[in-house]
């Protein structure tokens, strides 16, 4: 293939357009810059030419490539910006290290800041020494932004120490079962990254209130916190970020059995804000709980109150619960929690709250052993959006239901029957077979069939 022929194939080969920053050149622009390859070694044209503006300033040297001399590959006509800002951002960590090997361009290419702002080293959790992965993460911190070191076992106190000095521009941070840190580290993270917007700290057992009175103190930006079953917090947790985390959306305080719900309440009054609520396993809402709840929370869009306990049915949520939840939140409530929660709920209160919140994607009614067919029925027409619908142990649902959610519920990708008992479990799969996005079923024998997708 000659020179000329290579130019094009490379160039035919570019995505088009080409976005650099703002601004955008299509691939025709770029063949109009006219590259010249060198006929040969001895051969090298060293006139420059002008470059368009949005591939940086300065001037090309035709043909000539300063990091190897001798090397004339087609490699070379591609500016350090379309490698850094369309290429190499497509690479994980693991690809852009060997991308980083191949030559001293790419080596210094490879370090830019902009490709290092999100770093997720969850998929290295073996093959690679911790000893390398420490060092990867001292080298590229000031430049992370995203941080996800979820299940990895080098993680501990002194590392996150060491590295909180040196991560001052971070934004989000994943500790996923680090069950290895203690409160120094989370302490020292709050010191020295007072920017952080999104934390997740699920099942990091060691930690204590200390851990989130510093994040609340420390971390005025604090969106969103996920402690799931840090075991040993309490509502002193709660107290510190509804007195400093004015601007907090998400929490999720999942199987957090200390917690208590004045402490909630508080937090609620507080953090206006709060758009999503999760308290899986928590306490025992008392029966004036939602209503209280509902006047805090104006926005809310995701709740969960559901029992961790299969076997025990708590009723704390009724009809006039479900009414007053339609009015408050409408159309905002997209995802509705209650299993084990429901037992007194009927088909006043699902058809009332499916009328109120036309945009339910996903509700858990588990255990609402009072709600039938016609409940069912109204839900499915007021609500055709829903992917997930949960209706463990609604013993008084026949097959009429599932014909009712197999017509209309076209969206659904996840339906839970466990423990329907009038339902026959060959003709619950013949009608879900015509839901086109069905992934994963429950029969009513508990049985799990999963689709292709």
């Amino acid at each position: 293939m000659d020179t000329d022929d290579e130019q094009r194939s490379c160039i035919a080969a570019l995505p088009s357009p080409i976005c650099l920053s703002s601004i955008t050149l299509t691939a025709k622009e770029f063949e109009s810059a006219q590259f010249q390859f060198p006929a040969s070694d001895s051969q090298r044209m060293c006139s420059d030419v002008e470059l368009p503006a949005c591939l940086g300033r300065g001037r090309y040297v035709r043909g000539m490539n300063l990091w190897n001399p001798l090397c004339h590959c087609t490699c070379t006509i591609l500016p350090d910006e379309l490698i850094i800002f369309r290429l190499f951002p497509w690479l994980d960590i693991g690809d852009l290290l060997a991308a980083a090997s191949v030559c001293r361009r790419f080596h210094f290419l490879a370090g830019d800041k902009t490709l290092w702002r999100s770093v997720d080293l969850t998929p290295y959790r073996t093959g690679v020494s911790n000893i390398d992965m420490s060092k990867l993460l001292f080298a590229r911190a000031p430049s992370i932004r995203n941080l996800k070191l979820c299940r990895l076992p080098f993680v501990s106190t002194k590392l996150l120490q060491d590295l909180a000095g040196r991560a001052s521009q971070l934004r989000e941070l994943h500790l996923c079962f680090a069950v290895g840190i203690t409160d120094d580290a989370i302490v020292a993270l709050a010191q020295f990254s007072p920017l952080l917007e999104r934390v997740s700290l699920e099942q990091c057992v060691g930690l204590t209130d200390v851990s989130v009175v510093a994040l609340a103190q420390g971390c005025r930006r604090l969106a969103k916190l996920d402690v799931r079953r840090c075991t040993l917090l309490t509502g002193r947790s709660l107290l510190a970020l509804s007195q400093s985390s004015k601007h907090l959306e998400h929490f999720n305080a999942s199987h957090c059995v200390a917690v208590t719900e004045e402490a909630l309440l508080t937090l609620s009054s507080s953090c206006s804000r709060l758009r999503t609520l999760r308290l899986h396993g928590c306490f025992l809402p008392s029966r004036n709980f939602i209503s209280r709840l509902q006047l805090a929370l104006l926005h809310l869009e995701e709740l969960d109150i559901s029992s961790s306990n299969p076997f025990v049915r708590q009723s704390c949520v009724s009809d006039a619960d479900l009414l007053s939840m339609g009015r408050a939140w409408g159309s905002r409530l997209v995802r509705l929690t209650l299993f084990n929660r429901c037992s007194h709920i009927t088909d006043d209160g699902v058809t009332a709250l499916g009328s109120a919140c036309p945009q339910l994607l996903s509700l858990d009614l588990g255990g609402a052993s009072k709600v039938t067919n016609a409940g069912i029925d109204q839900l499915t027409i007021c609500c055709p959006r829903l992917t997930s619908l949960r209706l463990s142990g609604c013993i008084a649902l026949t097959d009429d239901a599932i014909v009712s959610i197999a017509n209309r519920s076209k969206q659904l990708s996840q339906l839970d029957l466990h423990g329907c008992a009038l339902l026959r479990a060959e003709s619950t799969h013949r009608q879900c077979r015509q839901l086109p996005l069905l992934r994963k079923l429950i029969l009513p024998d508990s049985s799990i069939v999963s689709y292709a997708s």
